[in-house]
């Protein structure tokens, strides 16, 4: 993650746990455990599409392409001053993220709010997002 610009050294005054947790193939995946920092965190509401909405709009279609963005939530960068809160600790070193982790509880509506923004004029009428799955239809 260090390499690919995610996360970035810190000094932080506070810090998360890391979690690791083995997924459904086997292998295992690095999560930080952000419960406190969400406990105290102001919510970012935008709401996620809703399912009828979205299975109306396809009604009628044949063709189908579905998209899955790799990593999606890393292409949001945090804002400087906000960096520090999402400190974490492993083997004695302190990192703070770069771009958007998951975990976050604001993280689901910030970023589909920007890929609202990135297919404006195309949701609903030749593609439908939802978070980092994109499906376009005709």
């Amino acid at each position: 993650m260090k390499a690919h610009g995610i996360i970035e050294r810190a000094a932080s005054p506070c810090a998360s746990s890391v979690v690791v947790v083995k997924k459904k193939d086997g292998s295992l995946r690095f999560c930080v455990n952000y419960k406190q920092l969400n406990s105290v965190t102001v919510q970012n509401i935008y709401p996620l599409p809703l399912i009828d909405n979205c299975l109306n709009a396809l009604q009628g279609s044949a063709w189908f392409s579905t998209l899955d963005q790799c990593a999606a939530y890393h292409n949001i960068p945090i804002v400087q001053d906000d960096t520090d809160k999402t400190a974490f600790i492993t083997c004695g070193d302190c990192h703070h993220h770069a771009v958007m982790p998951f975990g976050l509880t604001g993280a689901p509506s910030v970023f589909q709010r920007q890929m609202d923004l990135v297919l404006r004029g195309l949701s609903y009428i030749t593609c439908l997002v939802y978070l980092d799955d994109i499906i376009i239809f005709g």
